[in-house]
């Protein structure tokens, strides 16, 4: 998260128990259904999901307009960063260089996730001239024949296409005397996928990349989906890897995320059953459709940017009462529609705000009334 004078607003807001102080620290935006791959461990476009999660009308990008206005309230806001990523390749949205520019230009930084199949020239120099801060690629095989087996319509050269457009890019920014974007290695961990951990350090290293961040591979529920994922037998040998990955990064001049997906592994599939959620004060979503959602693993809009401008619906009823029902102790997935809150991405964050939180979560009831919530949003606030 950022500085402290937004962390101690955060904390202020968490006090207060259900109005947030600032705006959220980082949005993450799906800019666009439409995706070139179908990968499998992919829960929006995997072949082995038999009933697909992308609801009617799937090929939907954000309105340009839309993303417009929401970095105006950003910024008014207070938020830092907003992260280009959800059911979609963000590459394939007709205008996404013109919404980067428009997020730079409120003094936002952005963050783009990529499969990176399209890195060709033309793109790698948009890349370079964007003002993008950093580009996450996502690339879970660190050869040819990984590859071509987690992607079913894929072939060989797409691995080399990948390849070769992080060698332009790095060959660009040389060139531009820029170290923007900052390229990161995305490498999911799949079932049986220990010895990728080291080898997608040497990836990064052969392509320019600046960093390698791990994750684990998830089956948000889908059972076709779960060879995929790690057994509980592998997970002492995967965090061994890990270590000796980030040794090795250490002599390369690479970054990983160490910590972090150490933690997430440590908290666990059932995060919330230790601790609360808190993201409702620090992090938000915005769907292609422009609905605002408190989590991307949940269905249920709290608000539309249609219909209603982020402020209103940040600080809104619904965001309020989801706020208060977090800080009682229940679980958040029951508030999300059910949504499945296992590995919670927002983990590490969250854990953090815990750190601190827990020892001052005592005083609200000292210091703050808590009364219920009697504001009202107009009928067109409601999703």
């Amino acid at each position: 998260m950022a500085g402290w004078r937004r962390k101690l607003k955060v904390l202020r807001g968490l006090l207060a128990g259900e109005t947030a102080h600032t705006g959220p620290d980082y949005v993450n935006i799906d800019v666009t259904h439409r995706c070139n791959l179908r990968c499998f461990y992919c829960r929006w476009h995997s072949p082995l999901v038999e009933q697909p999660r992308l609801q009617r009308g799937a090929d939907r990008d954000l309105s340009c307009d839309l993303f417009r206005e929401l970095c105006r309230d950003l910024r008014a806001l207070g938020s830092t960063t907003l992260q280009l990523v959800g059911a979609g390749e963000p590459l394939l949205h007709p205008e996404i260089f013109e919404m980067i520019r428009i997020a730079k230009d409120n003094r936002l930084t952005v963050l783009m996730y990529t499969n990176g199949t399209l890195l060709d020239e033309d793109r790698v120099q948009s890349l370079t001239d964007s003002g993008l801060d950093v580009l996450r690629v996502s690339l879970a095989a660190t050869s040819k024949d990984e590859y071509v087996h987690k992607h079913p319509h894929a072939t060989p050269q797409e691995f080399d296409r990948i390849v070769s457009g992080l060698q332009l890019l790095a060959m660009a920014k040389a060139t531009a005397a820029t170290a923007s974007p900052v390229v990161e290695l995305a490498h999911p961990i799949p079932g049986n996928g220990a010895a990728s951990i080291p080898a997608a350090m040497e990836l990064a290293a052969a392509t320019g990349c600046a960093k390698v961040r791990y994750s684990p591979v998830l089956d948000f529920g889908e059972a076709r989906i779960r060879p995929f994922t790690l057994r509980d037998d592998e997970q002492a040998v995967v965090r061994e890897q890990l270590r000796r990955a980030a040794r090795r990064g250490v002599e390369l001049g690479i970054q990983t995320n160490l910590a972090e997906v150490l933690l997430r592994y440590r908290l666990g599939a059932d995060v919330w059953s230790t601790m609360p959620c808190y993201l409702a004060w620090f992090g938000s979503f915005v769907g292609t459709d422009g609905s605002v959602r408190i989590c991307q693993r949940s269905q249920a809009a709290v608000g539309r940017l249609s219909q209603n401008r982020f402020a209103e619906i940040w600080n809104g009823q619904i965001y309020r009462s989801f706020r208060r029902q977090c800080l009682s102790g229940q679980p958040p997935g029951a508030w999300l529609h059910h949504a499945d809150c296992s590995y919670c991405p927002h983990a590490v964050n969250n854990y953090r705000v815990h750190q601190i939180f827990r020892w001052l979560a005592p005083l609200r009831a000292l210091t703050f009334n808590q009364k219920p919530d009697t504001s009202h949003q107009t009928p067109r606030d409601s999703p």
